[in-house]
């Protein structure tokens, strides 16, 4: 097959969304399977195409498949004549299957049910603020899940997901110490900010001090106001002094990129919104974005940041933003 042009593969590519967005409404009519077996079947390279759009949606190979079973229709078997409409009326089924089964693997991913049995949690784009028998306050930011167990002689708490800004009362009898992936940090009145993040854990120190003991060496680190470390899964990260607002800007609605590369930036909208954004060109992700950005509508940052850039992007059935070079 001749390799086609830039061109000509970002035609396809946009062909190709279409397609996938048509067949898994439900909707698609049997004379638009047909229309979608006939593109496969006659446009140079579109079944590869097609395959690479399901694959970077996370379908996890079932793209290719589909488009093997369409662009090579069953043929009568003159004995087993319930054959041939039992696959033809299967295919809807089968997009129909495919598409719950991806809003499901979706919703796990964001939502695992292990999450559901915490002390408190938040749903995505959702915050809250709980104050703790003792007057301390946590504050949990976007999809987050916290446990609390509290006794006469400590106050331990355990970070399942998320983010919380933790104000801690004092009360030298009993050590208030946060559990995270392993790692203890522990905090005599003082506040501060955990992030746990795919990556690791970001810990931003924004009163007082804190103690932090590594999940991956015996020696604790202290860490004071306006200090902050990032814990790799392999060690830890240098302390750093950082800008006070910045680690808690989600406190006021805001988030704050400082060059930061449009993967991370997506990924950080992601958890403020339903649904999923997609990077489908490689190259978008290393962009370097800055400025401060309120959090109501998440969506309108991904409208800033794509106009800024000239990036083009397709909506999927309301929920999921594709985003590819113009």
């Amino acid at each position: 097959m001749i390799k086609p042009t830039p061109e000509e593969f970002q035609r396809l590519k946009r062909e190709s969304i279409d397609w996938l967005v048509r067949l898994n409404s439900g909707e698609a009519s049997p004379a638009e399977l047909e229309q979608f077996r006939e593109w496969l079947k006659t446009t140079p390279g579109a079944d590869k195409v097609f395959e690479r759009v399901g694959r970077a949606w996370g379908l996890m190979g079932e793209a290719h498949r589909l488009a093997e079973d369409t662009a090579s229709p069953p043929k009568p078997e003159p004995i087993k004549r319930s054959v041939r409409p039992i696959r033809r009326f299967g295919w809807g089924r089968a997009v129909a299957a495919l598409a719950a089964c991806f809003l499901l693997f979706v919703l796990l991913q964001s939502n695992p049910p292990s999450l559901w049995t915490a002390d408190y949690r938040t749903g995505t784009g959702e915050q809250a603020t709980v104050s703790l028998q003792d007057g301390s306050r946590v504050q949990l930011n976007t999809q987050t899940a916290l446990d609390v167990a509290y006794s006469a002689s400590s106050r331990r708490l355990k970070m399942r997901q998320g983010e919380v800004f933790f104000e801690v009362a004092k009360d030298p009898a009993r050590p208030f110490i946060v559990q995270v992936e392993g790692h203890e940090i522990q905090a005599v009145g003082t506040a501060f900010n955990i992030y746990q993040m795919e990556a690791g854990v970001r810990l931003s120190v924004t009163e007082g001090i804190v103690r932090l003991t590594p999940a991956t060496q015996n020696a604790p680190v202290e860490l004071e106001a306006g200090e902050g470390i990032f814990i790799k899964p392999g060690g830890l990260g240098p302390v750093k002094n950082f800008d006070s607002t910045t680690p808690i800007a989600w406190l006021k609605k805001q988030i704050v990129f400082n060059s930061t590369p449009l993967g991370d930036v997506v990924a950080e909208i992601n958890r403020y919104r339903d649904g999923k954004i997609f990077i489908w060109d490689s190259s978008l992700a290393s962009l370097k974005v800055s400025g401060t950005f309120h959090l109501q509508n998440p969506d309108e940052i991904l409208d800033a940041i794509t106009r800024a850039f000239a990036i083009q992007s397709t909506s999927v059935l309301g929920r999921y933003t594709v985003l590819y070079a113009g």
